[in-house]
């Protein structure tokens, strides 16, 4: 009976610890989300960039979230998996997600400029994968919303797609928004740099603020430093 009892314990605590394993792997990718007003977590945050006050800036929510299997869209285009360890702060790595939303905020509207595909960083690469614009017509497809080609934003200053811009008409929210690691800034002063929280109604900005003191929580693990 006390063997039966030993091995229930150890079996309950072997499950425990490969849960919180695969949730400290994958932060809010699995549905998890870690990252609150109080606590910015670099584990759950997305791999989207915002585009904001001159600084790019890590998001803990991507506003393509809005819709089921946004992850997935360009599975069938037969794009191989990058699996890359980036510094903590700088970049946040993909975990199966092939491509990167480029979000810009420019007078208080939120909208998608472009995405990058970790696989076809090279310009030809990506033509030849979709060489009639595809990748844009799949997120018009799955908004809902079109591309603004007509935008008058500097092109040179931000990421805009050869489609341009599309605002982010659908998504209403919170975001919360710290700006990414310099290449020479120490990981300590960066945690003490201040976040934000972004509320958006329809695409549009509603409120800012300021979080000077929250605690940021990053991976303990030397590799990330």
């Amino acid at each position: 009976m006390k063997k039966k009892a030993l091995f229930f314990v150890a079996s309950f605590c072997f499950a425990l610890l490969m849960s919180e394993k695969v949730m400290a792997s994958d932060g809010n990718r699995n549905g998890i989300t870690t990252c609150t007003e109080e606590v910015f977590d670099v584990l759950s945050l997305e791999v989207d960039y915002l585009y904001w006050k001159g600084g790019v800036f890590l998001m803990n929510k991507s506003p393509l979230s809005s819709f089921d299997n946004y992850k997935a869209i360009f599975n069938g285009y037969n794009i191989p998996q990058i699996e890359i360890d980036y510094p903590v702060g700088k970049m946040v790595s993909p975990l199966g997600q092939k491509y990167q939303p480029l979000w810009l905020l420019v007078d208080d509207k939120l909208y998608l400029g472009d995405i990058y595909f970790y696989a076809l960083s090279d310009e030809s690469a990506k033509k030849e994968k979709f060489p009639r614009g595809e990748q844009y017509k799949e997120l018009e497809q799955l908004t809902g919303v079109p591309f603004d080609k007509n935008s008058s934003f500097k092109k040179e200053d931000l990421p805009i797609g050869e489609k341009g811009v599309m605002p982010a008409d659908w998504f209403d929210g919170v975001i919360l928004v710290k700006e990414r690691r310099g290449e020479s800034e120490n990981l300590e002063k960066w945690k003490t740099t201040p976040y934000y929280k972004l509320e958006f109604k329809k695409g549009k900005l509603q409120s800012v603020s300021k979080i000077e003191d929250g605690k940021v929580q990053t991976p303990k693990q030397q590799m990330y430093l």
